[in-house]
């Protein structure tokens, strides 16, 4: 085996040795405070876990998620407490440059929900995507972000290699602008991520076609979901047909709460995808209007014949026989204990082979 070189032992001590670890999170709290001054703005206390040793009892311990949530005022006091919004963009902007300059490798997942953050805060944050090689989920739910914040973060996404979860739930500013302007951003396929929600955001049906259009820039994503957005039969017809039907890695669809229903134009194009494309294996259709009796004996056949491979078909029951919903279900079942059955046979085989060598 070759020696490693300096620089592939200082990048490793850099990981794995705790001493150096904690010290890059002393760092970063004293980066945050000095940027927090020079922005002119409040010092609020970031949620870290403090050191217990006795000698220096307000060390952070290294950490590896980051939540910024609401402020809770009044803590401590006889005052009764309460939630403020009390992280600001600027606060950001503090927070992800103490975290760069400070050289903190830990940091594994991001967390903020309901903070107004804006285009502002949103930028801030994908700048930290584009220089950051350790983060690997970011959740930002309720935090105003809008087009200009996604067209920011798709084109972070084709500079980071490490995020593989993208959570945007509930931004209702993001609209048919911000999921379109999210894939326009990747100038180049992103080969990382494998799971993007944009669950009640206001995507309609124009913002559906757009996703549909480049859904392919996001080579290895495996769960796309978006739920409680007014796509319409044509923005899922759009959807099925130019995306999903052709991706390669796609695995779960989440379509429930979409605003569809009996429209033949989405039934064709589902009818498709399931016959199509063997990589995709869970679909969740409920919330939705009533597709009717028709359909959902067409899907159970479906799932009994042509598309084995699905193990997951949920539509919603209301106004549809017992029996059918009762017979898609089992039409899953056994889908799913064949592909058990097939995957934990290529493992014997697998170990077999290695045996062998």
């Amino acid at each position: 085996m070759a020696p490693k070189t300096k620089a592939a032992v200082r990048k490793a001590t850099a990981v794995e040795d705790p001493a150096i670890t904690a010290g890059q999170a002393k760092d970063f709290c004293r980066a945050y405070s000095t940027n927090c001054t020079a922005l002119a703005i409040k010092l609020i206390p970031l949620p870290l876990p403090l050191n217990s040793d006795k000698k220096d009892p307000h060390c952070p311990i290294p950490f590896s998620r980051l939540v910024l949530g609401p402020v809770e005022t009044n803590a401590g006091t006889s005052q009764p407490a309460s939630k403020t919004r009390g992280w600001g963009p600027n606060h950001l902007c503090a927070i992800f440059d103490a975290l760069i300059s400070s050289g903190y490798s830990r940091l594994l997942s991001l967390n903020i929900w309901s903070i107004s953050i804006g285009g502002v805060g949103a930028a801030a944050v994908a700048s930290f995507l584009c220089r950051n090689r350790s983060i690997t989920s970011i959740e930002i739910s309720d935090c105003g972000i809008n087009a200009n914040g996604c067209d920011a973060f798709g084109k972070a996404l084709a500079r980071n290699a490490t995020l593989t979860q993208l959570n945007l739930d509930n931004n209702l500013n993001i609209g048919d602008a911000g999921a379109a302007a999210l894939l326009a951003g990747l100038e180049t396929p992103n080969r990382c991520l494998s799971r993007l929600s944009l669950a009640f955001c206001e995507v309609c049906t124009a913002g559906s076609i757009a996703i549909g259009a480049r859904i392919h820039m996001l080579h290895n994503l495996t769960t796309l979901e978006l739920k409680g957005n007014p796509l319409s039969a044509a923005g899922v017809s759009a959807l099925l047909s130019s995306g999903v039907r052709s991706h390669g890695a796609l695995e779960s669809l989440g379509l429930s709460d979409t605003g569809w229903g009996r429209e033949t134009v989405a039934h064709a194009a589902l009818g498709q995808v399931l016959k199509t494309n063997p990589r995709a294996r869970k679909f969740d259709l409920r919330g939705n209007l009533p597709m009717g009796d028709g359909c959902a004996y067409a899907y159970a056949k479906l799932l009994e014949t042509t598309s084995k491979h699905v193990i997951e078909f949920k539509i919603e029951p209301q106004e549809i026989d017992p029996q059918l919903i009762r017979k898609l279900n089992d039409a899953c079942a056994a889908n799913l204990k064949t592909a058990e059955k097939k995957k934990k046979q290529k493992g014997m085989a697998r170990r077999k082979s290695t045996l062998k060598k």
